[in-house]
């Protein structure tokens, strides 16, 4: 219960962001590059590898970068602020041309 309400309460803070994001572009499309690290780090939660599934936080994180517009040549350097530090260095080291390709395997 207190996990549904948490989310739906992120739920409702991204939504305002965008919101707020929207109006203040005053009918342009918004630069998908310009939400600012501190917001989506107030925005999204800290991954928790003793109490959460990594399947779903990717999950869960692709819908809300998509829902506030972030380009997803950005995903990979948002979702490394977000994981604790002995994951990101668990992860081995891509090629630079490949680095900011989210769906590179």
């Amino acid at each position: 219960m207190e996990r549904e309400m948490e989310f739906e309460l992120q739920k409702l803070r991204i939504e305002q962001l965008r919101k707020a994001y929207l109006d203040s572009s005053v009918g342009k499309k918004p630069d998908k590059r310009s939400t600012p690290c501190h917001e989506l780090a107030k925005m999204f939660q800290r991954f928790d590898s003793k109490n959460d599934g990594i399947s779903l936080y990717l999950s869960l994180f692709e819908r809300r970068a998509k829902k506030i517009d972030i380009n997803s040549k950005d995903w990979i350097s948002r979702l490394l602020m977000l994981l604790p530090p002995d994951l990101v260095q668990s992860i081995p080291q891509k090629s630079g041309e490949n680095f900011d390709n989210y769906t590179y395997n």
